[in-house]
């Protein structure tokens, strides 16, 4: 119930609360799996907002890179990073200890739209996307977002 009302919530969060939530978020994501979680969030002193449309792209992405863990990692170990800079940014890290995979399968694959389609999004918002993986020694994600909403208009 917790994670409807944040989600749904129209109003913008500090960043404080936004990462609360998303730690509660990935630890209660994978709570009933074999997987255990390691958190490096670094709050900012700074107080910063986050948009409402940010906060819902954010929640979204780091779901489908939860489930891809999930589903297909073989992963006993996360460890999920967040930190904001120059009051601009958000950059989140995703790591897991899995089987890894081949990254030049993403563009040959159509069942990998879950990665492209965040890929797409990040880059269509000025944001970064990274993917690094090998097999047989896991993945690592990296995204980089602006703060601020998107001009919607």
């Amino acid at each position: 119930m917790r994670e409807i009302i944040w989600y749904l919530n129209p109003e913008t969060c500090t960043y404080h609360a936004f990462c609360d939530y998303l730690s509660f978020l990935v630890t209660d994501y994978l709570k009933g799996s074999e997987i255990s979680v390691r958190l490096n969030i670094i709050d900012s002193a700074t107080p910063i907002v986050i948009g409402s449309t940010m906060k819902r792209l954010w929640v979204n992405m780091i779901k489908s890179l939860l489930s891809n863990v999930v589903q297909h990692s073989k992963a006993s170990a996360i460890e999920f990073e967040l930190r904001e800079f120059d009051q601009k940014w958000i950059e989140m890290k995703l790591i897991d200890n899995g089987i890894g995979f081949d990254t030049s399968y993403l563009s040959a694959r159509p069942d990998s739209t879950g990665l492209r389609s965040i890929q797409s999004r990040v880059t269509s918002l000025n944001g970064a996307f990274k993917i690094e993986s090998q097999r047989g020694k896991g993945s690592s994600v990296t995204i980089k977002m602006p703060i601020t909403d998107p001009d919607l208009t």
